[in-house]
């Protein structure tokens, strides 16, 4: 039978008058009459989402709630309220006012208050506050609009958890556990809600409360879990945790690792509770202060938990905090970054990227765990700015698996979908990137996924200087080896262009980068260095060598290194010509051997040895003896290698006029200076090596020499 639309308005009307008639009688004088009202008000509500919504509508909940705070009110019209609360913190959506949260807050304060400090509690007043701090629970957990405005009633929050933590103080047996339990539960949810302010509400929690509840063999496990949980919040405060390191705690820490290390079947099956282990175990290792405890030991413990836990963990709650607290505990600790690289969780970071509930933090992490321990995952130099530090026997292979390196690319197209969650995570995707491209096999997965080509739209479209800063560091990286790099840069005019315009930037590392990309641009095979100097022009380039910061003119001189090798006499000649550059490039390169910087004058002294390659009469016998010789007894042995390949370069037996040279060179003192070096004991064997063999291009007697490892400078 169908209802018309008037009577079912009819009967709403009716239900909302009856549910207005409940909530009066419960303000009677008469407790048989508050008691029935509790009832048939309970029963209403019960299982039916109907009534809920009207109950808000007509406004009703206020004055439910100030019901319940009357003096003498009847046990069971409390309880009947009681459960009234708790049926409707189960329809948060009803809540749409903030109002109705503070009011909670505030019953629990003034109730908690009311409540004797040294009596056992009346059974009615325990009820009460076991209801409303499951109720508070429930909506600080679910109600979409609380973290929003959170800051609106950040008051009521701060002064009710200090009434939480001053009831948990009080909760001294073991028959109060579920009290512990939902106040743990609860207080954890406004520190994670509002953290702001929490620090100086804290130091009032009495832990060794806690502890107790921890360790007791009768607490049933929720219970400690929820201690567990708020002991992990409550430590990232660094000095709760530097207090819990004293000696007199050892106890307390023990169970926390020994719930971490549990075998126990119960405690597996709930791995929320060996992730707030670990998170405390974290916590108390990561000050830097002095304490008693081995916190290597303590940090592997950890550490092999949360590895076990990313290996194992189903849960994706539990798996997506896991990369923020690896973070936290390889920060600053080489020797474990490595112990972890070699456990191989790169495979199970993947599904934290393609997980779309997984939030922007998360992410983050992922990236910065991967940047960390990149790293460890080959051999050989990092990305060290000067000269080319790659070769094919520097890696074992790529360091990530391909799956994760296309969840990483994606965010950083900029049409991506996942480039949604903003630029910050874009960047963090990027100097991802930036890591993996210090090693040469990851390079080569990257471009795979056509990451040359996202790097080519970033550097001509993108305006934002953080991404361009990163963007063009990897360009740096990728165009040594990259011939798909090289080939995009090369042959679009504005890549170029770009490049050369950021070499004036202001912003940190912009200039820098891009210099870097134009030096490593001419190293090796790039078949038209022309096109970098058209661009960048030789004024730009002598004015970057000048420049008072010293590592960029160490790595502008590393660029005009590289470019004078690509030359031959012809192409010298006409460089060496073209408007006065003959004795500016002589100044400006002599100069730069004044500096106190050693990589400055290594640079420069490297330009020199590659101009001599093909014009070794560039400078005359006596600035030889002024500019270069000196520099060979540098406490630097870099500085003195390259002073060596200089002599070495000029004096090649078939360029014209070398026997001149020669002589000029014995002259001047060099043979016996290279003798008493070869005696000294502190000069490495690459040195010794580059000395004999340029005392054999002197014509001086010297033992054999091999020279199958030797290879020219570039």
């Amino acid at each position: 039978e169908t209802v018309s639309t008037q009577s079912t308005g009819v009967v709403t009307m009716e239900r909302a008058n009856q549910l207005d008639k409940w909530v009066s009688e419960l303000y009677s004088k008469e407790p048989s009459v508050q008691i029935e009202a509790g009832i048939l008000l309970t029963n209403s509500l019960l299982g039916n989402p109907h009534t809920k919504q009207l109950f808000f509508e007509k406004g009703l909940f206020e004055g439910l709630v100030k019901a319940l705070i009357q003096p003498n009110l009847p046990i069971p019209t409390c309880n009947s309220i009681v459960v009234s609360l708790g049926t409707l913190a189960k329809e948060p959506s009803f809540f749409t006012s903030r109002d109705l949260y503070v009011q909670l807050l505030n019953l629990l304060h003034d109730i908690i208050l009311r409540s004797p400090d040294q009596t056992p509690r009346e059974k009615i007043q325990t009820d009460l506050i076991l209801s409303l701090l499951r109720t508070l629970h429930h909506l600080s957990v679910k109600l979409p609009c609380i973290p929003q405005e959170i800051s609106n009633f950040s008051t009521q929050i701060i002064r009710t958890s200090k009434t939480i933590i001053h009831h948990i103080n009080l909760c001294r047996n073991i028959v109060e556990q579920h009290h512990v339990n939902w106040s743990c539960y609860l207080l954890s949810q406004m520190i994670q809600l509002y953290p702001i302010g929490f620090d100086s509400v804290l130091k009032d929690l009495d832990f060794k409360v806690l502890f107790m509840y921890l360790s007791h063999p009768n607490v049933v496990l929720p219970t400690k879990e929820a201690v567990l949980n708020l002991l992990s919040l409550a430590t990232e405060n660094e000095n709760i945790s530097v207090a819990l390191r004293s000696q007199e705690n050892e106890p307390f820490l023990n169970e926390i690792i020994s719930f971490v290390e549990s075998r126990n079947r119960k405690i597996m099956a709930v791995p929320f509770i060996k992730l707030c282990g670990c998170k405390c175990i974290v916590n108390i290792c990561t000050p830097k202060t002095p304490s008693f405890f081995d916190f290597s030991k303590l940090k592997r413990v950890a550490l092999r938990h949360i590895i076990k836990l990313l290996f194992t963990e189903s849960n994706k709650n539990v798996a997506r905090e896991l990369p923020s607290l690896l973070i936290k505990l390889l920060q600053d600790d080489v020797e474990l970054q490595r112990d972890a690289a070699s456990q191989g969780i790169m495979d199970k970071l993947s599904p934290i990227l393609e997980d779309p509930k997984a939030s922007a933090h998360h992410k983050e992490y992922v990236f910065r765990l991967v940047s960390v321990l990149v790293p460890h995952q080959f051999r050989g130099h990092l990305y060290s700015g000067f000269s080319n530090p790659f070769s094919e026997e520097l890696g074992r292979g790529p360091s990530v698996p391909s799956s994760l390196v296309m969840e990483i690319t994606e965010y950083i197209t900029p049409d991506s979908e996942k480039c949604s969650f903003g630029s910050d995570l874009r960047i963090y995707a990027l100097g991802c990137c930036l890591t993996l491209s210090r090693n040469k096999p990851d390079r080569e997965l990257l471009l795979q996924f056509k990451f040359h080509d996202q790097l080519r739209k970033i550097l001509v479209k993108d305006e934002d200087l953080s991404t361009l800063r990163l963007a063009v560091a990897c360009i740096a990286n990728m165009v040594l080896d990259c011939v798909p790099m090289r080939k995009v840069i090369t042959k679009d005019h504005n890549c170029i262009s770009r490049l050369v315009q950021f070499t004036d930037s202001d912003f940190p590392g912009l200039k820098m980068n891009s210099i870097m990309a134009l030096k490593n641009l001419l190293h090796g095979d790039n078949p038209s260095p022309s096109k970098v100097m058209e661009k960048l022009t030789y004024p730009k380039l002598f004015k970057l060598i000048e420049d008072p910061d010293e590592n960029i003119r160490a790595v502008s001189l590393n660029l005009l290194r590289n470019f004078v090798h690509r030359l031959d006499f012809k192409q010298w000649c006409s460089f060496y010509k073209k408007d006065h550059n003959s004795k500016r490039i002589i100044d400006i390169v002599s100069n730069a051997l004044k500096s106190h910087n050693s990589q400055v004058i290594v640079q420069a002294l490297y330009v020199f040895c590659n101009i001599f390659k093909v014009h070794p009469d560039v400078l005359m016998p006596s600035e030889v003896k002024e500019v270069i010789f000196p520099l060979i007894d540098h406490k630097d042995q870099s500085i003195q290698t390259a002073v060596l390949w200089c002599f070495i370069n000029s004096t090649w037996e078939k360029d014209e006029g070398y026997l001149q040279r020669v002589e000029v060179y014995k002259k001047i003192g060099i043979v016996p200076k290279l003798k008493s070096m070869l005696e000294q004991e502190h000069l490495g064997i690459d040195v010794k090596d580059r000395i004999k063999h340029l005392l054999e291009q002197l014509k001086v007697d010297v033992e054999a020499v091999s020279y199958t490892h030797l290879t020219l400078p570039t």
